[in-house]
């Protein structure tokens, strides 16, 4: 009994050991960041009640520095529109973000072929959910739209649809993170509802190299506040939608882990232990 008490104690520190290493080295870093397309760069690195827009010049690293502070990144925007961008005929506009672990992420702006697969999941999503405000706001372009389904049918024969989907075509990422598997990445928005509407815009991700894509989004008050305030007067980047993602897939260790080699202590441990009994 004696020695079956001690291996269980030293058992128990060992797997104790294990998970302090384990927490402490999964976090990774941006070592990359390659975008393409049409998109444009806030810089609130002067002023976080001030952010200056800017569509090209900037460089691989102004891009992941934009991923990791207060500046963020407009997928698909342009400057002094509505956010219509390439959706409707052009292609979008993607930017890949590369880990030190060997891992990376595609996120993308929505193209028409996007809306045609999401389109109604969507529409419905947000009219049911009555924290978005997206019904009532719709029914005050709309008052005939009694129901999500008539709704679509009355905005599709306006041309009201085009405008919501130019509206959440084009996400604004505030930051990427990763810790493990694990993928954070925060969609600038509005903290307060502009029309009555609180909806983050929609992004797609792919963890594959945009052979199958994802797409996400949310309804309702914004997660958190951003900490700036655009000067566009509506408030576009003072708000935070964040989401998680799982991105498995990272480069395998050629020498193990301290977590690694403390449990498998742990498991010899145990072994030996049913041995003498």
């Amino acid at each position: 009994m004696a020695n079956f008490t001690k291996t269980f104690l030293f058992t128990a520190s060992a797997l104790g050991f294990a998970s302090l290493f384990a927490g402490s080295a999964q976090a990774a870093s941006i070592t990359g960041a390659t975008l393409t397309g049409d998109a444009i760069l806030y810089d609130y690195s002067a002023s976080s009640t001030d952010g200056t827009p800017t569509t090209s010049g900037f460089t691989e690293q102004d891009l992941i520095d934009s991923l990791s502070n207060t500046n963020n990144i407009e997928l698909d925007g342009q400057l002094g529109d509505s956010g219509a961008g390439n959706y409707a005929g052009g292609p979008a506009t993607t930017l890949e973000v590369d880990f030190d672990d060997g891992t990376s992420i595609i996120f993308s702006s929505l193209t028409s072929g996007d809306w045609d697969a999401i389109y109604q999941d969507w529409f419905i999503g947000a009219w049911s959910d009555a924290s978005s405000g997206f019904a009532a706001a719709i029914q005050s372009e709309i008052p005939m739209a009694t129901n999500p389904f008539a709704a679509m049918l009355f905005a599709s024969f306006s041309g009201y649809d085009e405008q919501l989907k130019a509206r959440f075509s084009d996400p604004n990422l505030f930051s990427v993170s990763k810790d493990g598997d694990d993928v954070t990445f925060s969609l600038a928005g509005h903290l307060e509802g502009v029309g009555g509407i609180k909806m983050s815009e929609v992004i797609k991700y792919s963890i594959n190299g945009g052979e199958t894509w994802n797409y996400e989004y949310a309804f309702g008050d914004a997660d958190s506040a951003s900490g700036v305030v655009d000067d566009d007067e509506v408030g576009s980047h003072d708000g935070l939608y964040t989401f998680n993602v799982s991105l498995p897939g990272g480069e395998t260790e050629s020498v193990p882990e301290p977590a690694t080699v403390l449990g498998l202590l742990a498991v010899g441990s145990v072994v030996a232990t049913r041995k003498r009994k």
